[in-house]
């Protein structure tokens, strides 16, 4: 068990190990902020459809704002598309 943990721990120590495990980590970062960012895209597409609809069945602003949560800007925006 001794030489298993000796020979694990001469492995983890280079240079070219540790290279190897930051650009992992650094892929999965990056992965997960990519998935991260489409879902949040994905929200806000759904947040701007349902705001295009609900103006288009001729809901207030106001109404349209505290469903969606966007804000008063990008609501009369999509109203004049």
């Amino acid at each position: 068990m001794e030489q298993a943990i000796n020979a694990y721990r001469k492995i983890t120590v280079t240079p070219e190990f540790r290279e190897l495990e930051r650009q992992r980590s650094y892929a999965r970062h990056n992965e997960a902020a990519a998935l991260r960012h489409a879902r949040e895209q994905g929200e806000t597409a759904k947040a701007h459809s349902v705001a295009r609809n609900a103006l288009a069945e001729g809901a207030s602003v106001d109404f349209v704002q505290k469903i969606t949560g966007l804000d008063m800007e990008t609501i009369k925006g999509l109203g004049t598309q």
